[in-house]
């Protein structure tokens, strides 16, 4: 279904929006990493960059 609907948008869209289609789970327990995982995680490589220089 996902791959589907990302084949309908890039119809519609054209070269303008580049459309990849997500997983779709289905687990018991799922995790999920938000924005602000990301931010954090980005932050603290970049912090251990710069002490290990």
């Amino acid at each position: 279904m996902c791959v589907d609907f990302a084949a309908e948008l890039s119809g519609r869209t054209g070269a303008v929006v580049h459309w990849v289609p997500g997983l779709a789970l289905d687990v018991g327990n799922p995790t999920t990493a938000g924005l602000g995982d990301t931010f954090v995680g980005g932050f603290l490589t970049a912090v251990a960059r710069r002490q290990a220089r």
